[in-house]
């Protein structure tokens, strides 16, 4: 059997249902919204940006977008409602085109307060982040305010030894964080054994996938 992947008009019919169990006051009490490994573009986000915001799907605390051909305009999308109504996700992936740029966007949020109940963040698979992508994510860690996050993605983003290098430096503003997967990268052995004594000493587990170590 072909599997089908749901595409931007999957979500416009998915947004009309929850506006039509809304309005009857059927709304859902669903915690998890998971359109993970589909075609979506961000052409699907602005219909459900629309319907979250207007209270559709209020119970929501874990988002799940990776694997979709999204870029940063569709993270720019998603900003107002990432510092409004889901500012207190426990888990959020996104991807999988986002840059150095889409990772700023959500370094500033979390420096302005929000995302900090983010238990699971994941960036993997957005090849483009690179050194300045993951030091952007880095410098968010760094500010302490990302107490909850116990895992952190960031496998096939195209991060260097500089990038490594960052990420080992900003472990001990995320307290909590248990896994660190970043694997499918392109910094040299130096770096990955940097970051591999920085996570010891942390009692984080560097991952080179979700189950073999780095």
């Amino acid at each position: 059997n072909r599997v089908r992947f749901w595409a931007d008009a999957d979500v416009a019919q998915l947004v009309a249902a929850l506006r039509h169990a809304h309005a009857a006051g059927a709304t859902t009490q669903a915690h998890n919204l998971r359109l993970s490994n589909n075609r979506l573009t961000d052409a699907a986000l602005p219909p459900l940006v629309e319907a979250i915001e207007a209270g559709a799907m209020p119970c929501v605390n874990r988002l799940a977008l990776e694997g979709n051909e999204l870029t940063d305009a569709g993270l720019a999308t998603l900003r107002p409602l990432l510092a409004g109504r889901l500012s207190g996700l426990v888990e959020l992936s996104f991807g999988s085109r986002l840059t150095a740029d889409g990772a700023r966007v959500l370094a500033a949020l979390v420096a302005e307060g929000h995302l900090a109940q983010l238990n699971i963040l994941a960036l993997c698979e957005n090849r483009e982040l690179g050194d300045a992508g993951t030091a952007a994510i880095a410098e968010a860690m760094a500010t302490g305010r990302l107490t909850r996050l116990a895992k952190l993605r960031l496998d096939g983003t195209g991060m260097g030894d500089a990038g490594a290098a960052a990420l080992g430096a900003a472990l001990g503003g995320a307290p909590a964080l248990k896994k660190l997967v970043v694997g499918a990268n392109a910094f040299g052995a130096a770096a990955a054994e940097g970051l591999k004594a920085a996570c010891k000493a942390r009692g984080v587990a560097a991952m080179a996938g979700y189950f073999d170590a780095l």
